[in-house]
């Protein structure tokens, strides 16, 4: 009667079989079926030995996962209380059988007697109540795909942020979100914007970063998007202390090209369209058209537009960029009267 029996696709065959050796080498016999599976003539005798063996083992792999013999096998090891599943390369196992504990093995890692397939022998062995193997783990020779280099990676996510700090990105891609999230019909505010945006990067580097762990570093995809997520985290964290160190710009100047600088007037409102001029409407130079205004200052706002006033005329709006308002550029409109007002 065999100790062990080794439920697989037919397309991992290859890990299969070393997974045998391994467990053999270790002085457990094994089942396993080493040819491609017929049909029907093979339940009879699979059905006996999945009564007679202590433990079953089940790899988990994309082809598996959608066999129907390997279900069923892994099923029977269930009601009988032997099974052992196995994930290669983070697979997920079926929906009915991720309650259990779940070994996690690399295809990749054949041609070495591996951490995990020593780890996998030895808890089979106290299964098996033949107890460990006594010897002493040996680490993997290569570390599992992606973090091979590691010092590579983090110096790009280093140099990622720096190059983001020193072109003034982060603040501006933050300053557009707000911005546009404010003109929208949902009309958030910035401060509501940046808390969202903070609070979801945050969820999302907890549950990509989890996945991660679960996986055992194997999904490039996965670290990817978990790395883009935490920089944009990062990103507005290092814009909020910018804001927090930098004092507060808190006024405007310019000059407005026109023909006719009588009873003009200049103000400025935020994202939402709310006047920020301290002490309403400020007058244009009626010799130069030249103009300067104090504003109400703003921890997650600033004055987004420049509306121009004169009787007889429609509102001229002119957008107030984030380069000029942080650089502090004097503002130039070149103004035309339109009939409307």
């Amino acid at each position: 009667m065999k100790d062990l029996f080794i439920s697989y696709a037919h397309e991992d065959v290859e890990v299969a079989q070393h997974l045998a050796t391994q467990l053999e080498a270790a002085g457990i016999s094994v089942w396993w079926d080493p040819q491609l599976r017929a049909g029907q003539e093979f339940a009879r005798e699979i059905e006996k030995v999945l009564k007679q063996v202590h433990c079953v083992v089940v790899l988990w792999s994309e082809h598996s996962v959608a066999s129907h013999w390997v279900r069923a096998e892994a099923t029977e090891g269930i009601r009988l209380e032997k099974l052992v599943p196995v994930s290669l390369d983070g697979t997920t196992p079926p929906l009915e059988f991720r309650t259990l504990h779940t070994a996690q093995l690399d295809s990749g890692e054949l041609d070495q007697v591996s951490e995990d397939y020593t780890k996998l022998i030895d808890d089979i062995r106290v299964r098996l109540g033949k107890g460990s193997t006594g010897e002493k783990r040996p680490q993997s020779r290569i570390q599992p795909y992606p973090w091979r280099y590691p010092i590579a990676i983090a110096l790009g996510v280093v140099c990622s942020i720096l190059l983001l700090a020193a072109m003034g990105w982060s603040s501006l891609i933050l300053d557009g979100l707000t911005g546009s999230l404010a003109a929208s019909p949902l009309h958030f505010t910035t401060w509501a914007t940046e808390a969202v945006l903070v609070s979801i990067t945050l969820l999302l580097t907890l549950i990509l970063g989890w996945r991660i762990h679960r996986q055992r570093y194997r999904h490039r995809w996965w670290i990817a998007v978990t790395g883009l997520v935490a920089l944009i985290g990062i990103s507005i964290v290092y814009t909020w202390t910018t804001r927090w160190l930098t004092p507060a710009v808190d006024h405007i100047s310019g000059g407005i090209v026109a023909s006719d600088w009588n009873e003009m007037h200049i103000l400025a409102v935020d994202a939402l369209g709310r006047e920020i001029s301290l002490g309403g409407e400020v007058p244009v130079s009626t010799e130069n058209g030249e103009f300067g205004m104090r504003v109400a200052t703003s921890f997650t706002d600033r004055p987004r537009k420049l509306i121009v006033r004169k009787p007889g005329c429609a509102d001229f709006h002119y957008p107030l960029s984030w380069h000029r308002w942080n650089d502090q550029q004097p503002a130039t409109i070149n103004y035309e009267c339109q009939p409307g007002r």
